[in-house]
């Protein structure tokens, strides 16, 4: 199947168990942003179920080909892009969007490159072409209503409710150790699991959810208290949102990524979780739940721009209607 309708804009990605779906999730909140500005958005790339769904409910098209048609706009979201794919969409006359975490696309024919990464200026080779840092982040828009309310409540540090949140990989049994620790620390507190697979796992002195993915996100942010993930997106979520999070990196790039984060005050590093021991997580798990539940919100305040989504818009935008 390939697409014979134009489109102004097809989001080349994919969301599925083998790829994870914080790129799909992204782009997702992309495209509902365009299609507020009246943007016509079309999807290409493998998906599940889960990211199916989302597409059909929200009414994007979607197809597992690309045929790009000339002076479509077309966005790529995918680490693993070869450069002789994008030289054929480029001369096919599609304008190219890349999402670029790593800075490894910056191509003279590519219009636009995003980075949202905080701190991205200092990792990138900066050209007009960029969009940088986290001026460009793509949030959903429900997040608004649950950074508001987060700004109203006076909690005082309190912790009831906690998120632990893994996805689609999890190379090193990350969930089961930060279970286990949790469940020495904490006491008669409600935590929620979010990871592609159910573990056979009880806690002793505390209160466990297990839940796949999730359609509203944004509801779980609003309940919890704190929150832990593997180190992708969801960092970056739960400072936009002005929760208390942190990070037990996955791959030494997220790491690198937590580590800016950290410094910024913006994110708690739990470290790599392939090197670090049980006893040193435990060690800086305590920490965090002791230290950091007012501690994050003042950087996240300054550094998390609300607007950030507009602004990204635009630049979108401005591809276009080149």
């Amino acid at each position: 199947m390939s697409f014979s309708q134009m489109h102004d804009v097809v989001i080349h990605c994919n969301g599925n168990k083998k790829s994870g779906l914080g790129h799909f999730s992204r782009c997702f909140n992309i495209a509902l942003a365009l299609k507020k500005c009246r943007v016509s958005v079309t999807f290409c790339g493998l998906y599940d179920d889960f990211a199916n769904n989302k597409l059909v409910n929200a009414g994007f098209s979607y197809s597992s080909e690309l045929n790009v048609i000339f002076g479509q706009t077309v966005l790529c979201d995918d680490y693993n892009l070869g450069i002789n794919h994008l030289l054929a969409i480029d001369a096919a006359g599609g304008k190219l969007i890349l999402i670029d975490d790593f800075d490894q696309y910056n191509y003279d024919f590519i219009k636009l490159i995003v980075n949202f990464r905080y701190g991205a200026a200092k990792l990138c080779k900066v050209t007009p072409r960029h969009a940088l840092d986290l001026t460009f982040f793509p949030f959903s828009e429900d997040l608004i209503s649950v950074r508001d309310k987060t700004l109203s409540k006076n909690n005082k540090g309190s912790i009831s409710h906690v998120m632990v949140f893994i996805g689609a990989h999890d190379k090193h049994q990350i969930a089961a150790r930060l279970l286990a620790l949790l469940d020495n620390l904490l006491l008669d507190k409600h935590i929620i699991l979010v990871a592609a697979n159910k573990l056979d796992f009880e806690l002793k002195n505390n209160n466990l959810e297990q839940w796949s993915f999730v359609d509203d996100i944004a509801q779980l942010y609003d309940w919890a208290d704190i929150i832990i993930s593997g180190g992708g997106l969801t960092k970056y979520e739960a400072g936009f949102c002005l929760k208390p999070n942190a990070a037990l990196s996955q791959t030494k790039e997220q790491q690198e990524d937590t580590n800016m984060l950290a410094k910024a005050n913006l994110c708690f590093d739990l470290g790599l979780a392939e090197s670090i021991s049980q006893d040193e997580l435990s060690v800086k798990l305590s920490q965090f739940i002791n230290d950091s539940a007012t501690k994050q919100l003042t950087a996240q305040k300054s550094n998390f721009d609300r607007n950030s989504m507009k602004h990204l818009t635009k630049k979108i935008l401005e591809v276009i209607h080149e």
